[in-house]
């Protein structure tokens, strides 16, 4: 093999330099998007680690803990609710989205939850507490100079910003919480 590869060289560097190229480029693209795919992955496993509950129960079928709402009928959430040594539970629900604000196009992670798995910890405002509201995590609103108060457009609804959060980001995706 190394002798083929030595007479290509010597024949026609050119044609030889150019597969090396293609090789290495296929090669280099084929790397960058595994390593996106893996960093993807361990993004949407971070979330459920980082509620504060001694058990997060994920829906069948549902790996990432994302993609789609919680399926969970209110008489399947009252048996969980009253099983033995459950003292709560509450849905939580996934969905990204871009968030197109100010010329600016980011993608992004809205959680929808009632009590638990909201915002870590919010450095400016409040938490949401009605439909029309939003929590954004610090580094949206400095990527698209939101201030509290400002309106923006997520999924076709028109909320307003109420908080910033910080500690409610991953590697890959910002967070927003109604």
């Amino acid at each position: 093999m190394l002798y083929w590869a030595w007479k290509q060289w010597i024949l026609r560097p050119g044609r030889t330099l150019l597969v090396m190229v293609v090789f290495a480029s296929v090669l280099s693209l084929a790397m960058l998007f595994d390593g996106i795919r893996l960093g993807i992955e361990a993004d949407m496993r971070l979330f459920p680690q980082s509620i504060e509950a001694d058990l997060v129960a994920v829906n069948s079928g549902n790996r990432y803990f994302a993609m789609g709402p919680p399926s969970l009928s209110r008489t399947v959430l009252s048996e969980i609710r009253s099983a033995p040594g459950v003292v709560d539970a509450q849905p939580i629900a996934l969905v990204p989205f871009i968030l197109s604000h100010a010329g600016q196009r980011t993608p992004s992670m809205l959680v929808a939850y009632s009590q638990m798995g909201g915002p870590p910890e919010i450095i400016e405002g409040r938490a949401p507490e009605a439909a029309p509201e939003i929590v954004l995590d610090a580094n949206l609103v400095r990527l698209h100079g939101i201030v509290l108060g400002d309106k923006i457009e997520v999924l076709g609804s028109e909320l307003s910003v109420v908080g910033i959060s910080t500690g409610s980001t991953s590697p890959f995706t910002p967070y927003a919480f109604v």
